[in-house]
């Protein structure tokens, strides 16, 4: 919830809350809303969301080609997921899977 709030939510209302401080300054509370110009505020907000959001696809992700590791459980803890470089070995050979229960399974489980 907080990144839709961060990346989409409040670049479209910084200017708004930019024009409506100023306006609520220089008039000092007089009627804010009979000349305010909604047309250029929103086309402002939907500019910065557009930035915001291209400045987010070119500045961040991950590596292309990696192999991802997905989370695990080792020793208890909880591991995230990562991306390793390609060709650093294969992920089975670093994160081997469970060993198989001992408990023997009943006759009809097949």
């Amino acid at each position: 919830m907080l990144r839709i709030l961060l990346f989409y939510l409040l670049p479209f209302l910084l200017p708004f809350i930019g024009f409506f401080s100023y306006r609520l300054l220089v008039t000092r509370g007089q009627f804010l809303l009979r000349h305010t110009p909604w047309f250029v505020l929103c086309l402002a907000g939907l500019g910065l969301v557009i930035v915001t959001l291209l400045t987010l696809a070119l500045s961040g992700g991950w590596q292309v080609g990696g192999d991802y590791a997905p989370p695990r459980l080792e020793g208890g803890q909880i591991v995230p997921g990562e991306v390793r470089p390609p060709g650093a070995g294969d992920i089975r050979d670093r994160y081997p899977a469970p060993e198989p229960s001992p408990l023997p399974l009943p006759a009809d489980a097949y």
